[in-house]
């Protein structure tokens, strides 16, 4: 008889069983840091709790100081208004256009109660905004007011409040988060001076040159934006956007390489070249060299200025403020608001609960030929005391006329005052005037800037207030050690320790910027 063979079956594994080994690989990680979350749970009630307690674990955004609320009260005028260092003050805060706000808002309405609230803090990016708003909006202001940021690309990192509110959720719930956030910050203090002195050889990221990176933080700015709009509109409260105005006529691109792009050293050379044939007034070589590198790259910030000088000294003015204001749109620090940023802060204009004080038009037509420079502006963003007057007159001309604020107030109302009667009521000192010339100085001495000009040019203003101020010759020393002129340096800063009347020490080296690189390189020689 023959013998069957015998077939056997492929087994058939059991789904549950297949997908074992990939569920195994999963908890690996899950039970190692559960275990890594008790054991610093159990160090930072023991060793390290000490050393966590110390730590200042808020986010940037935590750190924002938010007013108590106060009851509402019909007879009682309240703004709130939010921004960077242009709100603030920088850098003497009584002048501001906030605090001149004030003092016009009591004058005009005479007897009345008026509370203008400043919310802006130096460095403030629309994050930042965007946080106070949501923070304070529900104590009802009588309206908003929110200053376009010129912040956006200051800081390389990708600042979203979604992003802010992750890791406060992993902090609150994670010790193991928390004992993580305490050792990236080192030994560092914060809010130390050493903080305030940007390193000279910091590169900075080329934002126009970086798509991507750009499209991202524009990307984050239009969505704060929207979503202040979205809360003013929703909770009918009246908010006013005021475009970022910035001085286009006299303030450059930075002259030094302080992006990680370095142009090659024919397109390094040919700048040299140009500045020194402005300087002689030989335009036509100029205009050539012009020519050949905007042909290769129409884009180029540094040659588009060019051209706009150039054109300025034909008397071509639409010419020149095109150019001046392509150059401020290219440049590749971006740290003046470019154009898409006050374009798409117009298209929110609703006509109704949304309005847009369009301050880069209004300090166009207050300019010669339409062109901002120094005449408005301390540098290259903060408006000087003419400029913060402006900004505070036209507020409030458009509460006025466009009834923004719905009280019977405007109907007795006085006229606004004019300038020198304002600064008589604020009572703007000398010393005030020392400290805007000195601290703008210092702002133009800085890293990315190394505008030299602008900063002897306010240096010299100072000295005619208090010409006995070391720091006025100190600063000049770092100036000439800048320059490669260490000669001078060592010669100035002799002069700023007689003033003083005693060697400067380490600690007094940071009233000034970069003085104390050069005290070293003195002592090093």
């Amino acid at each position: 008889m023959k013998r069957k063979e015998s077939f056997v079956k492929n087994p058939i594994k059991a789904p549950q069983k297949k997908y074992l080994p990939l569920i195994f690989k999963l908890l690996i990680p899950i039970f190692t840091l559960l275990i890594l979350e008790f054991f610093a749970r159990g160090l930072s009630a023991t060793i390290l709790k000490e050393y966590i307690q110390k730590k200042d674990l808020r986010t940037k955004v935590e750190k924002i100081y938010i007013p108590p609320p106060e009851p509402s009260n019909e007879n009682v005028l309240r703004l709130y208004v939010y921004g960077g260092s242009t709100t603030a003050g920088f850098p003497v805060p009584k002048v501001s256009f906030v605090n001149q706000l004030s003092y016009q808002l009591h004058h005009v309405f005479g007897d009345k109660n008026v509370d203008v609230r400043n919310l802006g803090w130096s460095g403030f990016t629309s994050t930042m905004d965007r946080y106070s708003i949501i923070s304070t909006f529900w104590h009802k202001p009588d309206a908003m007011i929110v200053y376009v940021s010129h912040n956006e690309f200051v800081h390389p990192e990708i600042d979203a409040l979604s992003l802010y509110r992750t890791i406060s959720i992993f902090r609150d719930k994670s010790v193991l988060f928390r004992l993580l956030l305490a050792t990236s910050q080192g030994g560092k203090k914060p809010d130390s001076p050493e903080d305030n002195e940007e390193p000279i050889e910091r590169k900075r990221v080329p934002y126009r040159l970086i798509k991507p990176y750009y499209w991202a933080k524009m990307a984050i700015l239009k969505k704060n934006y929207k979503a202040i709009a979205k809360i003013a509109h929703d909770n009918n409260v009246p908010l006013i956007f005021i475009t970022a105005v910035s001085n286009v006529g006299q303030w450059s691109p930075p002259e030094r390489q302080v992006t990680f792009f370095t142009p090659n050293k024919k397109n390094q050379a040919d700048l040299k070249k140009v500045r020194t044939l402005l300087s002689k007034n030989r335009l036509d070589e100029a205009e050539k060299i012009i020519n050949e590198h905007l042909k290769k790259n129409p884009e180029d910030p540094y040659f588009l200025f060019f051209r706009g000088q150039i054109a300025g000294m034909h008397g071509n003015w639409d010419q020149t403020r095109n150019n001046f204001e392509e150059a401020k749109d290219q440049d590749l620090l971006q740290w003046r608001a470019n154009k898409e940023i006050n374009d798409f802060v117009r298209s929110l204009d609703d006509g109704e609960t949304i309005r847009v004080l369009d301050a880069e038009e209004i300090f166009k037509k207050h300019s010669p030929n339409e062109i901002t420079d120094y005449s408005l502006f301390l540098d290259n963003v903060h408006p000087n005391i003419e400029g913060h007057y402006l900004l505070a007159s036209s507020i409030i001309d458009l509460l006025r006329k466009d009834k923004i604020v719905e009280k019977d107030w405007w109907e007795k109302s006085n006229n606004l005052l004019t300038l020198d009667e304002l600064l008589r009521e604020i009572q703007v000192s000398q010393d005030d005037e020392f400290q805007m010339a000195f601290i703008t100085a210092s702002y133009c001495i800085k890293n990315p800037f190394f505008n030299y000009q602008c900063a002897l040019d306010y240096l010299e203003k100072a000295e005619k207030i208090n010409p006995d101020d070391w720091r006025i010759s100190a600063s000049r020393a770092v100036i000439a050690y800048l320059s490669e002129n260490i000669k001078e340096a060592e010669r100035l800063y002799k002069t700023a320790t007689e003033l003083h009347g005693r060697s400067i020490d380490d600690k007094e080296t940071l009233e000034v910027p970069y003085l104390s690189h050069l005290k070293k390189r003195l002592e090093g020689l």
